[in-house]
């Protein structure tokens, strides 16, 4: 069974039957080459033309090899492995319930027939979010948490999207194709030459967009006019009574005193004082793209580092490597300029880990 499917019956029946006819036609195809214009033709006399004949099928079979194997490679990493991002505990929670009883007042695909959770979880230990505030730059909303889906119940990461067509976010995501399987996202796109299209259409939108991101500053940085800060991780929350929040969990604003943004005058651990991380809340203008790294180096980061990934989709896009500390993404020059616009051209490495151990000395002494 495929990784995912479209919520729709015709999507789902195209997507089955689009690759038979694909098939049929490259069969097609083949008998013609090989019976019609090689047998029939080249080696029946009068003509008896052996040399043309085999040059046809040694370049026609080379090719179609490659045909076949670009098309299953394709099909089967968007089949089996599209990209999408694992469901958040509370979606695996409804699934769970919905696999169990069958709302009867509402068809399968509605909302309503289940639990919506579109507020994001306030719990500052909600799974996930650490992998955020553990980078040094990621988009966020202007209360400075990650994107939420209320879907998928999880945290976005940088370029994600949530396809209505499959009902789950996606890495990357471009549409939903059945000539090639489902859907096209992050691990397809290497494998597929026509990215190229695509990408100019994508561009389009990203003339207009305007993208929020949470950069990390030096600690203790405060808020200004011109951007606030968030401080992670964020503050537990306070329950009343009757077990519920009193309000909600927001994320601290250092414009206070002290070297850790602290608004209540206690002295922290240094230890839990030095593990937090303050981000700095910024805007790009619209049309900027702090993922443009330059034409070259955004054809390699997709297609590959040298000219055999080029040419054959044997491995994966290097782009689909988010362990770098610094982002999910590798950011562009854009990002030293968002800085120096907001007047934040210190670096992080001015707050670095030598410093963090001369001050624990310090306190101890």
């Amino acid at each position: 069974m495929p990784e995912v499917e479209s919520t729709k019956a015709a999507s789902r029946w195209a997507t089955r039957i689009i690759p038979l006819v694909l098939a049929a036609a490259v069969g097609y195809g083949t008998y013609v080459i090989v019976v019609h214009v090689c047998v029939r033709y080249m080696l029946s006399p009068p003509r008896k033309d052996e040399a043309a004949a085999i040059v046809v099928l040694v370049l026609y079979f080379i090719f179609l090899l490659f045909l076949i194997a670009t098309y299953l490679r394709t099909y089967l990493t968007i089949a089996f492995d599209c990209g999408v991002v694992p469901l958040g505990p509370l979606a695996v929670e409804r699934q769970r319930k919905n696999r169990r009883k069958r709302r009867d007042s509402h068809p399968p695909g509605d909302l309503e027939g289940h639990a919506y959770h579109a507020r994001p979880d306030l719990d500052p230990d909600s799974p996930g979010l650490e992998q955020f505030y553990t980078k040094d730059v990621f988009v966020c909303e202007s209360d400075g948490r990650p994107k939420w889906c209320s879907e998928c119940c999880n945290w976005k990461a940088d370029r994600v999207h949530h396809s209505s067509e499959i009902a789950r976010c996606v890495y990357r995501m471009d549409h939903y194709c059945p000539w090639v399987g489902g859907m096209v996202g992050e691990n397809s796109t290497s494998m597929r030459y026509v990215f190229l299209n695509m990408t100019n259409v994508d561009m389009l939108g990203a003339r207009s967009k305007v993208h929020q991101l949470a950069v990390r500053v030096p600690r203790g940085t405060r808020s200004t006019d011109n951007f606030t800060t968030v401080t992670y991780p964020l503050p537990k929350l306070e329950l009343g009574i009757n077990g519920e929040a009193n309000r909600r969990s927001r994320p601290r604003a250092t414009d206070n005193s002290g070297p850790g943004g602290r608004a209540n005058g206690a002295s922290p651990d240094p230890r839990d004082e030095l593990a937090t991380r303050t981000f700095a809340i910024l805007r790009t203008e619209p049309g900027e793209n702090p993922w443009h790294l330059g034409y070259w180096q955004n054809w390699k980061s997709v297609m590959g580092t040298n000219f055999i990934d080029w040419l054959l989709p044997i491995r994966k896009s290097p782009c689909v490597n988010h362990e770098n500390g610094e982002s999910f993404y590798p950011m562009g020059p854009l990002l030293a300029d968002i800085r120096a616009r907001y007047g934040l051209s210190r670096n992080v490495a001015d707050d670095g880990a030598g410093l963090e151990m001369r001050q624990i000395g310090s306190q101890r002494a």
